[in-house]
């Protein structure tokens, strides 16, 4: 029989090595969401690391807002072998967050590679968010044997950027037909963020020192047996994207990634490599990535094939302002909560002493299967997976956000235009855009650079017609204001923008918008030409709005809290693709619970 089976488990399923550090507090963080969940084989966790109090304080910052679980604290010593050897017994797997590596983890894989033959009777797996190639291939060629002998699987750099890169080998791999197989791979990183990239002290002192021991990285790799060049006929010209998305791709992806890692090592243990040095697609790539319930996670792990086949091009293309307008379909799932429907009013009645002011948004988001959300569990599902300094723009935003005006873009073919409206919009906390009849024959270069992602953050509605589009927004409580030069228009200085006004622009107001509008209105000019661009006509008379409605309210914001809450929870749910699965599976879970009975 097995040594195995006939020995008792360890007492904890997981160890997280150097809790209190920067990363470690994330990876804490993580792995309490799935301790003790019945379907998640983690069922037992706990921390070790040089300083008791520190890991305390990593634990109740993890665990907050929520009281800290009685989750063991275990004092281990990087630089102590003893003290690591006693650490392995206790455990099935360790996750490591201490670095640098190359100064202070070769006691750990050491020890991990020599407990089988003390003791023949306890395996203990090890994951680590190492960077370094230098520790990772030397860990490679020291210890790959003798962690075959004993059964231990030693798997280094589960970050955010290597489990994908394997995923992205992975796939590329899968797509010859044998017995041809890719002879050479390059990767790149990129980054994008809406933020400054950085990092913390750890990760530099790593580079630093990456850099300077990039002779002995030489050296190490000449020392190793030579393997022959595979022969090719050709070297076909293939490039497969693997895209990795999240609110914050660093330091909060890394966490993600390595937790899941060790959910599949766990749950799939029999599936894997008995033991060996690995690279680190070996959790995800060996076996089927199992969504434990979280959502962001096992996105990351799952949707790198369909991502890795699309190209790049034609996802940059469908971003644009005009593909966007073009695409109706695509405008409306940019809206996330369930929108009300516009109401209907018998003729001779006021819409205005119905409705008050218009707000689109019904307290609920739909998970299908007839299960809802609310805006407050909305916020509850995915405010985790948001940076605090995002979540505050988001508070900032929707507290100077209205709909009491709103913008109608008519009859623009130069999506230039459009774009700058939608960026003076979004600017000037315009929430609400109506585009009528934009030429979408006429294409124009990418315009994003001219947006600057402004149409995320709106509700933007596309009509066909003048007539659809005007009748709608008088039904929602709205006057018709039309931008025009005629001696019967009323400057805007004069106007009251504290009820609800829909303001039109175009390059040339239709009659049929001049015929069905409220009221006209010019913006007094001084010059010869006496013209504006439309979108800096749409600019100024959305700005004088502004001031207009602060002067006679106070404020240009004027969402009660719980409309407040409800814009919040769509915000959140367009922060990134990964947000709507998140609330899904909240929801999954909401639904699984029974009720208490009564």
């Amino acid at each position: 029989m097995d040594h195995q089976s006939q020995s008792p488990s360890p007492p904890y399923d997981l160890v997280i090595l150097g809790a209190s550090g920067f990363t470690g507090k994330y990876v804490v963080r993580e792995a309490l969401k799935f301790l003790n969940i019945p379907s998640c084989p983690l069922k037992s966790l706990a921390l070790a690391g040089r300083n008791p109090t520190k890991l305390t304080q990593a634990l109740n910052w993890a665990s907050h807002p929520s009281t800290s679980p009685p989750i063991p604290i275990l004092k281990a010593d990087t630089t102590d072998p003893s003290s690591i050897r006693h650490l392995c017994t206790q455990t099935k797997l360790i996750l490591n967050c201490v670095g640098p590596f190359r100064l202070y983890v070769i006691s750990i894989s050491l020890c991990l590679c020599t407990l089988l033959s003390a003791l023949n009777s306890i395996r203990c797996d090890y994951l680590d968010i190492c960077g370094e190639p230098e520790f990772m291939e030397r860990m490679e060629m020291k210890f790959h044997e003798n962690a075959m002998e004993t059964g231990s699987l030693v798997v280094s750099a589960c970050g955010f950027d290597s489990v994908p890169a394997e995923l992205g080998w992975m796939f590329n791999s899968r797509q010859w037909v044998s017995p041809a197989v890719p002879n050479q791979i390059e990767a790149y990183l990129s980054l994008e963020s809406e933020k400054r990239i950085v990092g913390n002290f750890g990760t530099y002192e790593s580079a630093i020192l990456g850099v300077s021991n990039a002779e002995k990285l030489q050296e190490l790799r000449r020392s190793r047996p030579k393997r022959a060049k595979p022969v090719a006929n050709m070297k076909p010209d293939m490039e497969i994207v693997t895209r990795l998305m999240g609110p914050e791709i660093g330091y909060l992806t890394t966490p993600i990634i390595l937790v899941q890692c060790a959910l599949i090592l766990l749950s799939e243990r029999d599936n894997l490599p008995k033991g060996g040095v690995f690279p680190p697609g070996t959790s995800p790539c060996r076996v089927r990535a199992r969504p434990y319930g979280t959502l962001q996670g096992a996105i990351s792990l799952e949707s790198t094939e369909f991502e890795a086949g699309e190209s790049q091009d034609n996802s940059e293309k469908n971003n644009t302002v005009e593909y966007l307008l073009n695409n109706r379909d695509d405008v409306s799932t940019l809206m996330k909560m369930e929108r009300r429907l516009s109401p209907v009013f018998d003729s001779g009645v006021e819409p205005a002493q119905l409705l008050g002011r218009w707000f689109p948004y019904l307290d609920r988001f739909k998970c299908g299967n007839g299960v809802y959300l609310n805006s407050g569990e909305v916020l509850e599902a995915v405010g985790p997976y948001i940076m605090e300094e995002r979540k505050e723009r988001f508070r900032s935003a929707v507290k100077n956000r209205s709909y009491s005006v709103c913008l109608v873009v008519e009859g623009l073919s130069d999506f230039g235009n459009v774009s700058a409206a939608f960026r003076s919009a979004d600017a000037l906390g315009f929430q609400s855009v109506h585009v009528v009849s934009c030429d979408s024959s006429k294409r124009y270069r990418d315009n994003r650079h001219v947006s600057m992602g402004a149409e995320k953050w709106l509700d933007i509605e596309l009509w066909d017609s003048t007539q659809e589009c005007f009748q709608v927004l008088k039904s929602r409580g709205y006057q018709i204001a039309t931008t025009h030069v005629g001696m019967d228009a009323v400057s805007i200085y004069d106007m009251d923008w504290s009820c609800p006004i829909a303001i039109v622009v175009g390059n040339e107001n239709s009659d049929e918008a001049l015929e069905h509008s409220d009221l006209h209105c010019s913006i007094p000019m001084k010059g010869m030409v006496d013209s504006f661009n439309v979108s800096v006509a749409a600019g100024i008379l959305m700005h004088h709005a502004v001031c207009d409605r602060t002067s006679r309210l106070g404020c240009h914001g004027d969402l009660t809290s719980e409309e407040s809450q409800i814009l919040l929870a769509e915000f959140s749910l367009r922060h990134s693709k990964s947000a709507i699965s998140i609330a899904h599976e909240y929801a999954k879970r909401k639904a699984a619970v029974p009720l208490p009975k009564l």
